[in-house]
């Protein structure tokens, strides 16, 4: 665990996402974006190494993919505290229907992930409390930031400049493949294969380049500080001209959840490596990785 600004923790899990521990203004313990199931046990060990027998008064997902809040249902059971989630997001988050199948067409290394995989698992937590507009943490705001799916929010402190984005954004190359192994450092667009609404991820990210953030903290990726990348102006340099050239399913035609629950879907554009070839692609990069490796 790393202390990023006054009060922000963050855990680099080893499911590769980060969770973050928040002291509010009313000196209120949260957690935000506790990790996957597997990430349980590391989370609740660095918590508890900060807070000793204290217990953190609730868990805010800023989305409801496994992957950053698997965790949320054991850990919330552990410490006795409610989960939350935007209302928009609950009906995935409480189970009633699952998320849309992942894009296998879109551009980039990570699609080749997105083969072996249907649609992104959803946290199962028919008891998450629905946030309205006011953020629960003392000192932050809450805000809606929908295109990775529709109900992502992140949080935005004032006083200092940090935003912690969830998956409105990352801070790693999803598209090529040693930047994302290496996890460099670079502000970039939210993971392009479980992306819904590319239209909507161009607003969300207008609205973060307006708060000019000092500090992003994504869900995946290391901590970015405005001084070394210019965070404002590289967020609204990638809402203008970082959406043009995606290519994907949901890139024209983005998933949209109907006011009954339902999704509304077009028909996949067609694959171009198909279910052969992505044996074919995983062993060319498993090559390419060696070569590397015996280079190096």
């Amino acid at each position: 665990m790393a202390e990023a600004a006054q009060g922000v923790h963050f855990i680099a899990t080893p499911a590769a996402t980060n969770a973050v521990l928040i002291q509010d203004d009313a000196q209120t313990w949260w957690l935000v974006d506790p990790g996957c199931a597997m990430d349980t046990w590391v989370v609740h060990k660095a918590v508890c190494g900060v807070l000793g027998d204290a217990k953190p008064m609730g868990i805010i997902l800023s989305h409801g993919h496994g992957h950053v809040a698997g965790a949320a249902g054991e850990l919330a059971a552990e410490w006795g505290c409610p989960v939350y989630c935007s209302a928009a997001e609950a009906p995935m988050v409480h189970g009633k229907i699952p998320y849309p199948p992942v894009d296998t067409t879109c551009h980039g290394i990570a699609s080749v992930t997105a083969r072996f995989r249907k649609e992104p698992q959803a946290a199962a937590l028919p008891d998450a409390v629905t946030l309205d507009s006011d953020c629960p943490m003392q000192g932050w705001e809450l805000l809606a930031l929908p295109g990775h799916t529709p109900g992502s929010i992140g949080f935005f402190r004032a006083s200092d400049g940090v935003l912690l984005a969830g998956d409105a954004l990352s801070t790693i190359d999803w598209d090529q493949m040693i930047p994302m192994w290496r996890q460099t450092k670079q502000l970039r667009m939210p993971p392009n294969i479980d992306t819904l609404d590319w239209v909507a991820v161009r607003r969300s990210l207008r609205q973060i380049a307006s708060r000019k953030p000092e500090m992003v903290i994504p869900a995946h990726g290391h901590p970015l500080l405005e001084c070394e990348k210019g965070v404002p102006d590289e967020a609204g340099h990638l809402a203008e001209v970082g959406i043009v050239s995606r290519k994907g399913r949901y890139v024209a035609d983005p998933a949209v959840l109907r006011s009954d629950n339902t999704w509304q879907l077009y028909d996949p554009i067609p694959d171009p490596v198909g279910n052969i070839g992505k044996w074919v692609v995983l062993a060319g990069i498993v090559v390419y990785l060696f070569l590397i490796v015996r280079l190096w």
